[in-house]
């Protein structure tokens, strides 16, 4: 068994629910998921398993290469996953059991100059969210009327959807489709610009007569 798979209640290998991956393909084609699973469910043209042991860096996609062209869609682990120094060799515990590798994921994002559609725990208070906020054009702050306030993921361990979940999302969205974004992602929470698009707006309000 791989290392970073676990089948306790650290599990860390949730995956997206098909739904969501649907809005996303409303948005574009993802041409890369760098923190897919084996299955592959984002139906991305491209995908990296997560960071394991032993290392590969063919197949991690906190290392591999992320294209310039083309929308890029990352549902990384959460926790400590997500923050601090891009480390794929970093082990990640939770409650004292390993939960993977890799460590550093929002720092990678951010990294990418590229079209990107982010979906990570809506948590302003950290410094991660805010350096998301401030790649982004735009973030959605997730509270749907039709799919529920919560986004719920599949254990794909039995295939089906874990319910429970109390932790809210957010979407962040960066790249040229950003009009085709606010238009599939309005419907389903609140809208919020990005820190470069706040202070384009705020420019604008003041140099009107």
């Amino acid at each position: 068994m791989p290392a970073h798979v676990t089948l306790s209640s650290a599990f860390a290998d949730w995956e997206t629910p098909s739904w969501f991956v649907d809005l996303v393909h409303e948005v574009g084609p993802i041409v890369l998921d760098p923190a897919t699973s084996a299955r592959n469910p984002t139906r991305a043209l491209t995908g990296y398993l997560p960071p394991a042991h032993p290392f590969d860096t063919s197949l991690c996609g906190l290392t591999g290469p992320w294209p310039g062209e083309g929308l890029v869609f990352v549902n990384p682990r959460y926790g400590a996953f997500l923050r601090g120094p891009v480390s794929p060799r970093r082990p990640v515990f939770k409650d004292g059991v390993l939960v993977g590798f890799g460590t550093g994921w929002v720092r990678r994002i951010c990294q990418h100059q590229g079209e990107g559609l982010v979906l990570v725990p809506a948590r302003p208070d950290t410094e991660w969210w805010r350096e998301l906020h401030a790649w982004a054009d735009w973030v959605l702050l997730w509270a749907s009327s039709t799919r529920g306030s919560r986004v719920h993921f599949i254990d794909p361990r039995i295939g089906k959807v874990a319910h429970g979940s109390n932790m809210p999302s957010s979407v962040f969205y960066r790249g040229p489709r950003v009009q085709r974004f606010c238009e599939v992602f309005e419907p389903h929470g609140t809208l919020v610009p990005g820190r470069d698009t706040l202070e384009r707006l705020l420019r604008l309000h003041c140099e009107q007569p």
